[in-house]
Order: structure tokens, then sequence, then C-alpha cells
């Protein structure tokens, strides 16, 4: 009944943030296990404002993004980056409840990578400032344990990194993290992967520009064929169209009037076994039963998607 359905949705909320609050408490302590590997500081912030561009939208905040051509490159768990990379848009969002702008800038420094969020929310006080970076200690009125700054201290530091606060109250604030450049040279010696899903076509249907074309650059490199669709319908029509195999298609649903339920529900009236990833969603957000159907909640790695998309295994090729 409803009731039941009210306190399970409750438990496992619960349950999720008791995890989450482990795995701070975790990467706090410095007994979280760190993934390193060469990556590119630029795909990571690339990666990350596409994730949080939907969140900026609703929130009525507009991102300013300055990327370098060149890909920076550093030693450090890319996922990890994301998270860390997240967190500090959203703080940046919690401190401008009436919308704002947030400068994201990526560029090389005396040798470092710098990574500079910037907001012009409420700002801190001199006292505030000092703390921030503590663990346990948290500006918001409602709900916050404090751990989130403190946790991303903790990884940028495990990488040879520094973090960095500027804040004023009624300008803004500045987060600037700095982390080791890795070598050219270096960076050739990591083994190139081979294309994980070559030859096949998927279609992408993601309302925003800046996530859509990263996406697609996720799955080309892959050696995937993208087809970019612009909404449910165009999908539907692609669908029918022989000419252009789609063997499955990666939907960002959040951008939908409609639930994600009532979304697939319509693809499954038409195409029962069609392969669909929805970005966004929880699996129980999503018909019942349905075995050609993946969610991936926010954040997720290109990694991530990748394998999930490569879960469909045969079928994509059939």
């Amino acid at each position: 009944n409803d009731a039941a359905i009210c306190h399970l949705d409750a438990a496992s909320n619960c349950a999720q943030r008791m995890c989450e609050l482990a795995q701070r408490l975790l990467a706090f302590a410095g007994d979280v296990k760190h993934t390193q590997a060469i990556n590119s500081l630029t795909d990571v912030v690339r990666w990350s404002v596409a994730i949080f561009d939907h969140v900026a939208l609703k929130h009525r905040l507009i991102l300013r993004c300055h990327l370098p051509d060149d890909r920076l490159l550093a030693r450090c768990d890319e996922f990890e980056m994301t998270t860390s990379i997240l967190q500090i848009l959203n703080n940046a969002r919690e401190a401008m409840t009436n919308g704002g702008i947030v400068r994201v800038t990526v560029r090389e420094e005396n040798g470092m990578a710098l990574i500079e969020i910037a907001d012009n929310g409420k700002g801190m006080s001199p006292q505030m400032l000092a703390t921030a970076k503590n663990p346990f200690v948290t500006t918001k009125m409602t709900v916050g344990v404090g751990l989130g700054l403190s946790m991303v201290q903790g990884i940028v530091q495990e990488y040879g990194g520094t973090i960095d606060l500027e804040s004023a109250e009624g300008v803004g604030t500045t987060v600037r993290i700095r982390l080791p450049l890795v070598q050219r040279a270096s960076a050739a010696k990591e083994p190139a992967a081979a294309p994980l899903l070559p030859n096949c076509t998927v279609g992408l249907v993601i309302d925003s520009t800046e996530s859509r074309g990263l996406f697609g650059a996720i799955l080309e490199r892959a050696g995937i064929n993208v087809l970019c669709i612009e909404d449910l319908r165009g999908l539907m029509t692609e669908l029918g169209r022989p000419r252009v195999p789609l063997r499955a298609a990666v939907i960002d649903l959040s951008m939908a009037i409609e639930t994600a339920r009532v979304a697939v529900s319509k693809v499954r009236a038409v195409y029962p076994e069609f392969p669909l990833i929805c970005l966004g969603v929880a699996s129980n957000d999503l018909p019942d039963d349905d075995q050609d159907t993946r969610s991936l909640v926010k954040p997720f790695s290109p990694e991530t998607l990748l394998k999930t998309l490569a879960s469909f295994g045969a079928r994509l090729y059939s």
C-alpha cells in the first residue's frame, strides 16, 4: 500500500544517507583506497560541469567555463575528482539561493594544474573561512554534517595537491585546487585503451548542448557512432528509420516533463526490447521488471557509462 511504500522510501533514503556519511568519514580518516591513474583534469572538469548542468538550470545559475584546449594531465582518481568538483559546485549552489554566476577555470600555473571555481554568492566571514575546511563544520542552516570540504581536502592532499579558499561576505567564494602536472612524456607511457564498442550506433537524447557534446565525445572515443537527437519524439522517429540502425539510446530524462517511468513506457510500447540507459534517475523510477533499461544516478564516471552500455552485450550488434 501507499503507506508501506512511503516507509520503504524513507528507509532507503536513510540508508543511502548513512552510506554517503560512512564514505565521507572513511575519506576523512584516510581509510579509502585511492586508485590513481593519469587523467585529464580538463576532461574531468568538463564532465563534472556537464553533470551539474541541469542542477544549475533548475536553480537559475549561470555556468561560465574557461577550459584550455590542451589536456592538463595529473595523477588522480577520476571518480573522486569528479565527486570533489561536484561537491564544490554544490556548495556554490547553496550559497546562491536566488541564482547567480559560477565561473569554472582550468589552467596551468607554475608547473601545477589549477582548478578554480568561483561564485558570487553570500560569501563567508573571516571567522567562518578560517574553519571552513575543518571536519564537522557546516554553514548550512538546515541539514549538513560538515564533511564536504574536509573530504575534498583529504582527496586532493592524497594526490600531492592543495586546496585554498578565498571568500568575502556579500562578494562570493573562490576555491582553488592545485595538483602536480604530469609531463606529456609520462602520459605517453600509459597504454591506450582499445575501443570498447566499435561500430555501434547509439542515440544520444540530451537537451543541454554542452552535456550532449561531452557525452558524445566520450562515446565516440570508445569507437561508438553517435546520433544526437533532440527529444523523445525524435528518438521514436529515428527508431522507425531503417537507414539508421540504432542499437541503444542514452537519455537524460531530467530534461523531460514526463517522468522517467512514463517516457520509458512509451518506448517500450513500440520497441519492447530496445536497450535504454537513463541518466539522472534511480532504478525505482523506472518501470518494474524491465531488463532492457539501465539507470545511472549522478555522479558517475565515463567508464561507468561505457561499461553500462557494454552490459547489453551481443544485443548491441544483433
